[in-house]
């Protein structure tokens, strides 16, 4: 007789992202985000900006692994008021330019994003790092791998000699998302608008640890 199939129990490990987990966390970055902006921009576009951050010397990156498999990732920067680099940006010219001829809104959108990250800065409360981007497979949601992920990130930043880490996020029909960053410590240090209205959350090390 057939014995029920079940799913092998592993153990979920977060470990430091390298270039050749790239490709696997863009793919988790699209199921976990399929109607973002950024995701619009197509796969060429995340591949750049994931792999600017792994490549860094001030970006951090984590994936959560489940027997081999990744399930989940986070990325930021410590010193967010930096920026890509020569090099990082030099890698972004191929995709502006394929991006001019066949979606020139969206290279318009992308342009007037930077625009608004540079106004920004000047308004939001300062902090020690920033975490850009926190996603996980939805068949996965709700086993507390976001949660993992965001102590793994924070325990980055307090090697790396931080003490605070922000991150903005949507502020209407987002309940879901701000309660889970509330429940870490994160409290709310101002709002802001963009093309929608957003809020940044700020958080001390040690309250989430």
């Amino acid at each position: 007789m057939d014995r029920p199939h079940r799913r092998v129990q592993y153990m979920i490990v977060v470990e430091e992202a390298h270039e050749r987990d790239v490709p696997s966390i863009v793919s988790l970055h699209a199921e976990a985000f399929p109607d973002s902006f950024l995701t619009s921009l197509g796969g060429l576009f995340l591949d750049w900006y994931y792999r600017t951050i792994v490549s860094s010397p001030n970006g951090i990156c984590l994936v959560a692994i489940d027997g081999g498999i990744p399930i989940g990732f986070v990325a930021g920067r410590i010193e967010p008021g930096g920026n890509t680099g020569f090099a990082g940006l030099t890698k972004l010219v191929p995709f502006a330019a394929r991006l001019a001829v066949s979606h020139p809104i969206r290279l318009a959108q992308l342009g007037r994003r930077f625009l608004w990250q540079r106004r920004e800065a000047e308004t939001l409360v300062e902090a020690d790092s920033e975490l850009t981007s926190l996603g996980s497979s939805p068949q996965r949601r709700g086993e507390g791998i976001g949660r993992k992920l965001v102590k793994a990130f924070a325990s980055s930043v307090e090697h790396a000699g931080k003490r605070t880490i922000s991150l903005t996020t949507d502020f209407d029909q987002n309940d879901e998302v701000r309660s889970f960053y509330e429940s870490l410590g994160f409290v709310v240090a101002t709002r802001f608008d963009r093309d929608r209205t957003m809020v940044q959350y700020i958080a001390a090390i040690d309250q989430i640890l």
